[in-house]
């Protein structure tokens, strides 16, 4: 019996210590809420894991222009 679980216990191991796969996630902020006018650009959100391990780097980039701004 125990030799028969052995390829099975070894195939758990292999797959446990298999290098995860980081992920990088953009989200386009351009839904205007104020009944203003449509900006010339819309923020972006970058959410990036690859950086170190445990953490993730955050990209706030505002792609707007003029008197444009985001209050909240």
């Amino acid at each position: 019996m125990r030799l028969s679980l052995a390829p099975l216990a070894l195939a758990t191991l292999l797959v446990g210590v298999l290098p995860a796969s980081a992920t990088m996630i953009t989200f386009t902020l351009d839904t205007e809420f104020s009944g203003g006018a449509i900006p010339s650009g819309f923020p972006t959100v970058t959410l990036d894991d690859s950086v170190a391990l445990d953490s993730v780097l955050v990209t706030i980039t505002s792609n707007l222009s003029g008197s444009e701004f985001i209050d909240d």
